[in-house]
Order: structure tokens, then C-alpha cells, then sequence
């Protein structure tokens, strides 16, 4: 596979601007189509983002919001495949909420402060009340590996616990990002190789491209409208890889 970054940059900004040529978006007038909406959009605006990190020579972080794109690629696909997925969104938000009031009380140094007082004052009951009346609707906690099944795309967990391992503090990406081979200095601004950073892009051109196939079930866009675009960026992609 490709390693010339140069050329797969540029391709990435071709097919980025290819996709933009499809917005803005008239979205049908409901609930779960507004919010796929909004979900495209921010892969979309993450794609982005990782194009700027590569490009500013911060390719080792890029791969943290390539995770935080195939947690909503997720998420769009349940949406669209089931529109009751939205309450389960909305769970998932009054249920972290509900946790954090919880912690929050339970730390005296936390709990006396303005802040939290005027959370559990404020927002606490109502979060409570709508956890329980959600979860009475049997909705719950799902376990990632679940959503991904949910969402049929159950072969892509393993590059995104692979991703997870950017965001957060493991030892082995320390040492990846910062130590030199021979333990000599510690690195700083330095790209990773080519190899990772052409992976992170396949990866983020193919959740956003993946993304893009959904936008006729949401918009006013056509089946044809979205297979003529992805055809295009797919040609621009494989152009790019033969370089």
C-alpha cells in the first residue's frame, strides 16, 4: 500500500471538498433524521481536523478523533437502520449524567462547592426522572462491541480498541509517541511513521466515505446523487494509492 503521504493528503482534501459539494442538506422533518444529520456533519468536521493534525505535524494524535468518527459512524448507522436508537442516545446521556451527580455527591470537597450545588439542584431530579422512566422502557447501558454489531459493522472493533489506545494515558503509546528507539531523548512534535499516519488516513477516508452512503435516507440528496460522489472519491482515493 501507499506511503506517500503528500499524495494521500491531497487526495483526502479533494474527496473532502467532493462531499462538501453535497451541502448544504434540506433534512426531513423529523426527530432521528435531524440528529443522523448532525452526525454526519461532525464526521465530516473531524475529518477535518485530522487532515489539519497530520498536516501541522501532529499525526500522533490524529488517530484520537479518528476513534471519536467511527463512535459516530456508529452511532449514524444505528440511527438510520433503527430510528429508536435516538432514545437509547438519550439514555446513554441522562444515565452519564445521572452517574456524575451521584460522584458528585458523594465527594464532600465536590459537593459544597456553587457549582455542584446548583447541578443537583437544578438538574439532578429531572436527569433521575428520565433514566427511570427510560429504563422502565427497557432501555439500558450497551456495550460498545453491542453497538457495533447493532450498527453490522462488527469487524471494525478491533481497529477501534487499537484507536482507543491514543486516548488515554498507556504506557505503550507514550513510548511510541515520545521515546526514541535507543532510549537516547525523548521526541517532541515529530511525525509518526509513514506507515501509521498512511493507515490513519485510509481509515478516516473510509468512515467518512461510509458515512456519505447514508445521506440519502436523511436528506433531500438522491441514491444517485451520493453513489456518483463516493464513485468519484473512490476514484480519487485509488489514484492516490497507486502513487
Amino acid at each position: 500500500m501507499s506511503t506517500n503521504i503528500p499524495a494521500m493528503l491531497c487526495a483526502a482534501d479533494k474527496i473532502k471538498s467532493r462531499l462538501d459539494d453535497l451541502l448544504p442538506l434540506s433534512v426531513h422533518d423529523s426527530g432521528e433524521h435531524r440528529v443522523a444529520a448532525m452526525l454526519y456533519l461532525t464526521i465530516a468536521e473531524q475529518f477535518a481536523a485530522v487532515l489539519h493534525l497530520i498536516n501541522g505535524k501532529f499525526s500522533s494524535h490524529a488517530p484520537i478523533i479518528v476513534r471519536s468518527m467511527l463512535e459516530e459512524l456508529v452511532d449514524l448507522l444505528n440511527v438510520v437502520h433503527d430510528p429508536k436508537y435516538v432514545e437509547q442516545m438519550k439514555y446513554d446521556d441522562v444515565r452519564a449524567n445521572d452517574i456524575l451527580f451521584t460522584e458528585i455527591n458523594n465527594v464532600p470537597e465536590i459537593r459544597e462547592s456553587d457549582v455542584a450545588q446548583n447541578f443537583l439542584k437544578d438538574e439532578a431530579p429531572s436527569t433521575k426522572k428520565t433514566r427511570t422512566e427510560l429504563e422502565r422502557q427497557g432501555y439500558r447501558d450497551v456495550k460498545m462491541i453491542e453497538r457495533f454489531k447493532k450498527a453490522e459493522i462488527a469487524f471494525e472493533y478491533i481497529g477501534y480498541r487499537e484507536l482507543s489506545s491514543y486516548s488515554h494515558s498507556r504506557l505503550t503509546t507514550l513510548l511510541a509517541r515520545h521515546a526514541d528507539p535507543g532510549f537516547l531523548y525523548l521526541r517532541y512534535h515529530e511525525d509518526e511513521p509513514k506507515e501509521s499516519i498512511a493507515s490513519t488516513l485510509r481509515i478516516s477516508v473510509h468512515i467518512l466515505c461510509q458515512a456519505a452512503r447514508t445521506l440519502h435516507r436523511y436528506t433531500n440528496l438522491t441514491d444517485s446523487d451520493v453513489k456518483q460522489a463516493i464513485e468519484e472519491a473512490d476514484a480519487i482515493w485509488e489514484q492516490a494509492q497507486a502513487s
